[in-house]
């Protein structure tokens, strides 16, 4: 059933024929049509019926970084690996300094961290880093996706 103050009762979008739209630009007789649509609203209703697939509200579970071109497209096959056994990945996008990769992931709240580098493209090990307790380990992408699931 749905509250009295439910969302649904509400449009989550809008549209029409606008008379001499144009006329305010200077073109006197151009009428157009326009539609919008409501983000918050369409969110607010999504969510009210219980329409976001369980889990959605996780986010990234864990970072790629990365401290060259090379070891960027090094990491690109490897996000996709993880992502594809359902782990939410992201990697940094840009090379910066990873300082400031670093800080990107605690401040978005993400638990865990991968470091390539050419140490690891020849190791085949990548460094591995739990960001709330500082623990960093070298393991292989297999050992990390049966830590992450």
């Amino acid at each position: 059933m749905i509250s009295k103050n439910s969302s649904l009762k509400s449009s989550i979008g809008g549209g029409g024929r606008y008379d001499d739209l144009a006329g305010v630009f200077g073109l006197k007789g151009v009428s157009g049509v326009g539609i919008s649509f409501g983000a918050d609203r369409i969110y607010d209703v999504m969510e009210e019926l219980k329409l976001f697939p369980a889990g959605a509200a996780k986010g990234t579970q864990v970072l790629f970084c990365y401290f060259d071109e090379a070891s960027q497209k090094y990491c690109l096959p490897l996000v996709k690996k993880i992502r594809d056994e359902g782990i939410a990945a992201e990697i940094y996008p840009s090379p910066e300094k990873m300082k400031k990769q670093l800080k990107y992931a605690n401040d978005k709240k993400i638990p865990f961290v991968i470091v390539a580098g050419d140490n690891e493209m020849q190791s085949g090990k990548l460094a591995f880093k739990d960001m709330e307790s500082g623990d960093q380990k070298e393991l292989s992408i297999e050992e990390i996706i049966s830590v992450l699931k």
